[in-house]
């Protein structure tokens, strides 16, 4: 394989500084950098690590609160979406890069794909079987859509995409919000409610009012309840409890896949 993904773990929001390194040069992209530059510094150096690009997954201040100190100590280009400059946020040069660019990277490659949803520009990195997804995609659950520039039917349409690659696609989310620090796409498939549930409906729904009710962080694979009180609508689909494998299932006149936590 030609690049590695090494990883610190930094700042009171639980954020992953995720490094893209190549593994022929050790030219490497530091992905989101926020919250202790030092420590960012600290891991390249130690790593004996050639910093040559920063890339922006999105915009809030959680992931790139110490992007102006990495850019000015390493005068490095800043990888972002036009659509998410176009927020404000960044205030540094930026280098626009947009669906299906290809990044170089000694003799790496990092493929760009557009996934608004947490943010209308926000985007996934590919680099061999690696997946940044930054705060579209968690280990067993899916970003946020509250805030101005979010659109929940964008993400469904980002998640839906994501379902395709490979599933020994290894994922690299933003934060440390579950049981588990990666996975691969093949077992979130099977466990991630956001990748499980096929109704968009539903889906819009669960991500926007019933997730807070029935889940908290550390995600897991822990079973919803085998009802949700007040989930009455008939347009809903009818929850039960497959006690053979472990899963909530849903059901309804379109049918929708398993969900467990």
């Amino acid at each position: 394989m030609a690049s590695t993904i090494t990883t610190l773990k930094l700042g009171k929001m639980d954020n992953f500084i995720h490094f893209i390194t190549d593994n022929a040069s050790k030219q490497t992209f530091v992905v989101d950098p926020a919250w202790d530059f030092q420590a960012i510094q600290r891991h390249l150096s130690d790593n004996a690590f050639v910093l040559t690009g920063v890339l922006l997954t999105h915009s809030h201040g959680d992931h790139i609160s110490a992007l102006s100190e990495v850019v000015d100590s390493y005068q490095v280009p800043t990888y972002v979406s036009e659509n998410e400059y176009q927020l404000g946020r960044v205030k540094v040069p930026p280098t626009f890069v947009k669906d299906q660019d290809s990044i170089a990277l000694g003799e790496s490659r990092v493929s760009v794909l557009a996934t608004p949803g947490h943010t209308s520009g926000g985007v996934c990195y590919h680099v061999d079987n690696h997946l940044i997804t930054g705060d579209t995609l968690f280990i067993y659950g899916c970003g946020i859509c509250i805030f101005e520039e979010s659109d929940v039917e964008q993400l469904w349409d980002s998640i839906q995409r994501l379902k395709t690659l490979p599933d020994d696609t290894l994922i690299y989310s933003g934060h440390d919000y579950a049981t588990i620090k990666t996975d691969t796409l093949g077992n979130q498939k099977k466990t991630n409610p956001y990748l499980l549930i096929e109704d968009k409906p539903f889906f819009i729904d669960f991500r926007m009012q019933l997730q807070s009710q029935y889940r908290s962080i550390p995600f897991s694979r822990r079973r919803l309840p085998s009802t949700f009180n007040g989930f009455t609508p008939a347009c809903y689909p009818r929850l039960f409890l497959n006690p053979s494998i472990g899963h909530l299932w849903l059901r309804c006149p379109r049918p929708v896949a398993a969900i467990a936590h």
